[in-house]
């Protein structure tokens, strides 16, 4: 049995922003209710529209002005973060399932604010998240905190975004601004050999890219060093058809197809899996098979390069299974 987590397709989630303030706590003391979820994700697909099943259901600031606040920090007194004057303040609310609106008002050179949105899949599919595209005037700098490259958002789990906003010296004492911030989420469709063997038939990812993956994958791996282009990756996925396919080409197939999904960050390099169904006798010696991360999976079968010519017919299926496996998504 393998554990898994993604899906594919892309569709953005809007932050409709006017900013936020300054010190750092853990989410842990915020009052936000329900279980964190551990997160390894991001990536690139097609944009579409704000996905129905991710919703906003709660923001707040560190500087909203409403001292002892049950929603925020309860260590702000309403004293703009890092100064010891109440002038500028941030305020946050939910607009809509897909709008978050953050306003800052009376603002001034150097204040900072933060703010957090919880971000909650109310969907029965999991999704993915991508980085924020975010949009603001020059008076602005705008960052999200801790910035996840690889997140996965099951079905009722939640997510804290952070982000910090910093005025400049170019901006105007006493103004006001507003800014927007788009939140991708994505179904992730599984990438097996199908879907990398027809990659110009569904444009996932360009030519240009999928060239770029395969240069980095040969320059580290002992059984894909000679594949390094597109037709290179194709002739691979051929030979596991016909008279000639062998227990090797089968998992070298496989194996480029996960190391696919790992470039495409379709599969997570720190996400857990448990392979103990498909590998019984811990062939590649993993340190726990029922929790081993995708980068040790790796790992371990790129050790076993150099007994390629003493590997037998069943530990090149073990290996083969365990991508195909991965490549599947299968529970």
């Amino acid at each position: 049995m393998l554990s898994y987590k993604l899906f594919n397709f892309e569709s953005p989630v809007k932050v409709v922003a006017f900013v936020a303030v300054a010190f750092l706590i853990s989410v842990g003391s915020l009052g936000l209710e329900d279980r964190q979820v551990s997160h390894a994700w991001g990536a690139s697909g097609t944009y579409c529209a704000p996905h129905p099943d991710v919703k906003f259901v709660k923001t707040f600031t560190d500087d909203d002005g409403v001292v002892n606040s049950p929603k925020k920090d309860p260590h702000d007194n309403g004293i703009d973060p890092g100064y010891d004057k109440k002038v500028a303040h941030c305020t946050a609310q939910v607009k809509s399932g897909d709008e978050v609106q953050i306003t800052i008002a009376n603002s001034y050179p150097s204040y900072t604010c933060r703010f957090w949105t919880e971000i909650r899949n109310v969907g029965d599919i999991p999704l993915r998240c991508s980085a924020p595209v975010i949009k603001t005037p020059p008076e602005l700098t705008v960052f999200e905190v801790n910035p996840q490259t690889c997140c996965v958002l099951y079905p009722w789990e939640w997510e804290i975004e952070e982000f910090i906003v910093h005025i400049e010296q170019i901006s105007k004492q006493g103004a006001n601004y507003t800014f927007t911030i788009e939140k991708h989420f994505l179904e992730v469709e599984p990438g097996t050999i199908g879907f990398w063997k027809n990659w110009d038939s569904h444009n996932t990812f360009s030519a240009e890219i999928i060239d770029g993956w395969l240069t980095a994958i040969s320059a580290n791996s002992g059984w894909l060093a000679n594949v390094e282009t597109i037709p290179e990756m194709e002739s691979v996925f051929k030979a596991t058809k016909g008279k000639g396919a062998t227990p090797e080409s089968r998992f070298a197939a496989q194996y480029l197809a996960t190391r696919l999904n790992q470039q495409a960050i379709i599969l997570c390099a720190g996400e857990m899996h448990d392979v103990s169904g498909v590998d019984p006798g811990n062939f590649l010696e993993l340190t726990d098979p029922e929790n081993a991360t995708l980068s040790e999976i790796i790992n371990k079968i790129e050790l076993q390069y150099p007994n390629w010519p003493s590997l037998t017919k069943e530990q090149f299926n073990i290996m083969k299974d365990i991508c195909d496996a991965l490549n599947n998504l299968k529970k």
